[in-house]
């Protein structure tokens, strides 16, 4: 794995003046599977920013692998597999689409709804199975890779279980004394690592979270006057559940995303019900952009700047502590870049570690000032619910005639990438480039919006990979973190490795079948080096998978 180290800060200095150097911080150490090639450093950038993706035009010219086969990413070196063709989408970057274990991941595949396709493979392992993937998207169960939940039929909360076809109802809102007229997800947010999910109510003004395990529900009104008493509502996006427990705190935190002001909430299983924590404080000045007129008491008032609904995801550190991490713009050195804030600090979130407060500031993305190299890119993250991974993924941005297949593409910092960052903070992978044009006929489902595995070993995402009015095919690559799905020299999965898988792996060595899960070294191609891995393995040697 290569490592690239950041250059020194003196140049950050030199750009933001004296300020600088009170915000000084251990600088982000970035890693690659391979590389960086096509890359250099812009100053005032620890990273070799601005990349150049080879015959990234003329569009509609790169050749898309099968389904199941791979290529590697030739600027990170990542092993990118296919699992479905043009045509096809998962939904967000969170809730995630990757099952408990990575085995599976849920679809929509020319309109058929939910298609769960194989990791290993992008095999359709089951068709058109119940639930949404393109609206309240469904969440897949924190252990068990045959289960996932659906939130259905205005109030209910279903179970469903692929290998038997079966579906349940955990709890009806309408039905068991919340007379609740609606639920939603609101697309977004996942269950955490130990199946908990939130949901809102945005007739009664409710916002819940649901123990999958026992059914059991805590609510709370989110216009009480607890709540409301310094600022309202004027838009409600979406609830969150923290991944687990704070260790430091001991609450489940329960965050609901809105404008102008999130709020947090925390379980309480005595009472039954969710208790009141914290309105997103105010922007603190003269730290975030848009903070002119915070008065640093931090409490979100009228005209003030908050912390709102931001794509973000909260995630667990492995010290237990939960954080919400999400991508904001900052004055002192001015700058877009990734954030994390430990939800334990309350209001003080956003205050900087250093003074006491719980924001760690992660990884430089945009300097401002930077002329053509600077596009502050539309982004969007999602974290593992068992590690301490997230994924962040930048697109395009810039809508693009569809017609227009030969106008080179102004590479600028940090475009079009995906970014896996482990623990807060503690190491940063550039994964993959997404190859997603934004055309002007297709600037949604075109962005990434890339999902993690639990385990944080493989991202997701969409792309057209340059082809206009065809829609886009999902692609996952490995990141070298966690296990890696379906990688196995058990090639057909009996259980024990012996001469059936050999001969499977030199099969697709020679043609005689798609290489799909024979790639144990990720080159991109089935080899005779991978015959002799499952050979010895056979005879009892240790399986290696990778590089």
């Amino acid at each position: 794995m290569k490592r690239e180290l950041p250059t020194a800060f003196g140049i950050v200095v030199m750009l933001c003046g004296i300020t600088c150097i009170d915000k000084a911080r251990a600088a982000a150490v970035f890693t690659y599977v391979s590389g960086p090639q096509g890359c250099t450093q812009p100053a005032g950038y620890p990273d070799a920013a601005l990349c150049i993706i080879p015959n990234e035009t003329p569009l509609a010219s790169f050749p898309i692998p099968a389904v199941g086969n791979t290529y590697v990413d030739p600027n990170f070196g990542s092993t990118v597999r296919i699992l479905s063709g043009l045509g096809s989408n998962h939904g967000y970057s969170t809730p995630t689409a990757f099952s408990a274990n990575g085995k599976y991941v849920a679809l929509i595949q020319n309109g058929n709804q939910v298609n769960v396709v194989e990791t290993a493979t992008g095999r359709v392992a089951y068709a058109n199975r119940p639930g949404n993937v393109t609206y309240d998207t469904v969440r897949w169960d924190a252990f068990n890779d045959d289960v996932y939940y659906a939130i259905s039929g205005a109030t209910q909360v279903k179970k469903h279980q692929l290998s038997t076809n079966t579906t349940t109802v955990i709890r009806d809102f309408a039905t068991d004394g919340h007379a609740f007229t609606h639920i939603s997800g609101g697309g977004t947010g996942d269950t955490s690592k130990d199946n908990w999910l939130s949901v809102f109510a945005d007739v009664e003004h409710q916002v819940c979270a649901l123990n999958l395990n026992s059914g059991a529900t805590y609510c709370a009104d989110y216009l009480a006057p607890a709540v409301t008493a310094k600022i309202g509502f004027s838009f409600i996006d979406f609830p969150n559940m923290a991944k687990g427990v704070d260790s430091q705190t001991g609450k489940r935190y329960v965050l609901l995303m809105a404008n102008p002001s999130l709020a947090v909430f925390s379980v309480n299983e005595t009472t039954g019900k969710l208790d009141f924590e914290f309105r997103g404080p105010e922007l603190p000045k003269p730290d975030f952009q848009a903070s002119a007129s915070a008065n640093n008491n931090d409490v979100c008032e009228p005209n003030e700047a908050c912390l709102g609904a931001y794509h973000s995801d909260t995630f667990e550190d492995s010290d237990g502590q939960q954080y919400l991490t999400f991508v904001g713009d900052m004055n002192s050195p001015c700058q877009r870049e990734v954030i994390t804030a430990q939800l334990n600090k309350g209001r003080l979130m956003l205050h900087s570690v250093a003074s006491g407060g719980g924001r760690t500031d992660v990884m430089l993305m945009d300097l401002c000032g930077g002329g053509p190299l600077e596009l502050w890119l539309d982004n969007h993250t999602g974290c593992a619910k068992k590690s301490a991974h997230c994924v962040i993924s930048t697109n395009y941005t810039l809508s693009r005639n569809p017609a227009d297949l030969t106008t080179p593409i102004k590479r600028t910092t940090h475009l079009s990438e995906l970014i896996v960052m482990r623990g807060n903070g503690v190491e940063l992978r550039r994964v993959a480039q997404t190859r997603s044009i934004q055309f002007s006929n297709d600037t949604y489902w075109s962005q990434a919006k890339a999902s993690i595995s639990s385990d944080g070993g493989a991202v997701l995402w969409d792309s057209n990979f340059g082809y206009p009015n065809r829609g886009e095919a999902v692609a996952m690559a490995y990141t070298g973190y966690g296990s890696i799905p379906g990688l196995s020299c058990d090639l057909d999965a009996s259980g024990a490795t012996n001469v059936a898988d050999a001969q499977i792996a030199l099969n697709q060595v020679l043609g005689k079948a798609p290489c799909t899960n024979a790639d144990l070294s990720q080159s991109g191609a089935c080899r005779v080096i991978d015959v002799q891995r499952v050979v010895n393995a056979a005879l009892g040697g240790v399986c290696k998978i990778g590089p």
